[in-house]
């Protein structure tokens, strides 16, 4: 079973102090990585917002979600992603889209292409991606693109790419994240229109298990080495210790706007409907992940959600050392300590100690990922309030 991985994100145009803290939140809290969307309307551009993450941060990955191919040539996106895949010191996911909003290419004059020339543009986009990273000049002959001898510079840290990642709601997107993606999204279908709307029935768990079996049967002998991901869509997550009332109101407003009519147990089944108190949810991703598969969630409130985040990315250290026969070191305040504690923990344990009773606090404490002192997980409090503090006391 794959480990929980948590990405955060952040919405509109935040001024640069709250991007960068929000960053050093989500990477002290345990989230795996900083995702944006791309669009030419309601937000700065990604990819110089995802650099300033990365400078803010240390282990914290940064990532698309998702590019849309049809906006920019794929050798220039090339030659962007590599250079922040190497400034980051590899810490970039490429997430591809074919594109959805079509106000966006009318705007521009970009044609906005039927979904299967989409698609088609997007596989080829991938290939030259894919080439430009690799070794040496290549050539490419196809539909929407032509590439002679082009040798793509840099190239990225990550070898022989970054983890790509590809979304979508269809058979015909699913199937080629199958066979091109390390990590793919599940997405609602969209039924085409101005603009376009959710099919509902998309949402449900019923339609996710048949999502699924169409990766499964497309990624044959690499579907284990695969990372599902999901996201709340249609309304934002919900922290409520009456689940059932909101699923019931979210139902109506379907029913109202659409016609289709779902019960409060598909609204909460859902993959992408996100309700209930803290305790609800923690069991809901884990239940998604033992059901499903589902090891990736995008969060919309990083907030609401940070205790869980904390309990299930915790996780990841007691299923590596479990995986090893240990037992993870767990250091909590001044008390004993569970298992070996190494020098570096020590450290680490002694550095927090001293932080906290300079500002007059009890000491709280550290979850140790790793055995290594980079791979220590702070409380957001600390990070708030100087996050090169620990740093210098450790010398580094």
């Amino acid at each position: 079973m794959r480990p929980f991985r948590f990405l955060a994100t952040a919405d509109g145009y935040p001024r640069f102090a709250e991007l960068t803290s929000l960053a050093r939140k989500a990477e002290a809290v345990g989230c795996s990585t900083f995702v944006l969307p791309d669009h030419l309307i309601g937000q700065y551009a990604a990819i110089p917002l995802l650099a300033m993450v990365a400078a803010a941060t240390e282990r914290l990955r940064v990532g698309t979600f998702v590019l849309n191919v049809g906006l920019r040539h794929p050798a220039v996106l090339a030659q962007d992603l590599a250079t922040l895949d190497v400034l980051s010191g590899g810490r970039l996911e490429i997430g591809l889209g074919a594109g959805w909003n079509k106000p966006e290419h009318d705007a521009i004059g970009i044609p906005f292409e039927p979904t299967g020339v989409r698609i088609k543009r997007l596989t080829e986009a991938i290939t030259i991606l894919k080439g430009c990273f690799g070794e040496g000049p290549f050539s490419f002959s196809g539909e929407h693109y032509i590439i002679t001898g082009h040798d793509g510079t840099p190239k990225p840290a990550q070898r022989p790419h970054p983890p790509i990642f590809l979304g979508g709601g269809g058979k015909r997107l699913l199937t080629l994240a199958a066979r091109e993606a390390q990590i793919i999204g599940l997405a609602p279908r969209l039924v085409h229109g101005d603009p376009p709307r959710v099919d509902v029935r998309s949402l449900t768990a019923a339609a996710t298990e048949e999502k699924i079996r169409w990766i499964r049967e497309a990624a044959g002998d690499r579907f284990g080495e695969l990372e599902l991901n999901t996201y709340p869509t249609g309304e934002p997550t919900v922290i409520t210790s009456d689940p059932r009332a909101e699923a019931r109101r979210r139902a109506d407003r379907i029913r109202a706007q659409t016609g289709v009519e779902l019960t409060v147990e598909e609204i909460l089944d859902s993959p992408h409907v996100f309700i209930g108190s803290i305790k609800d949810l923690t069991r809901k991703f884990a239940d998604l992940r033992e059901r499903f598969g589902i090891s990736s969630f995008l969060i919309d409130d990083l907030d609401a959600l940070a205790p869980v985040v904390e309990e299930l990315a915790g996780q990841l250290a007691a299923e590596r050392f479990a995986a090893d026969g240990q037992r993870a070191p767990d250091i909590r305040g001044a008390d004993a300590i569970v298992g070996h504690e190494s020098d570096q923990i020590r450290a680490v344990r002694s550095a927090k100690q001293s932080l906290l009773a300079a500002r007059g606090q009890e000491p709280g404490c550290v979850h140790v990922l790793q055995p290594e002192v980079h791979d220590v997980r702070l409380d957001p409090a600390e990070v708030a309030v100087n996050p090169g503090q620990l740093g210098q006391a450790l010398g580094q």
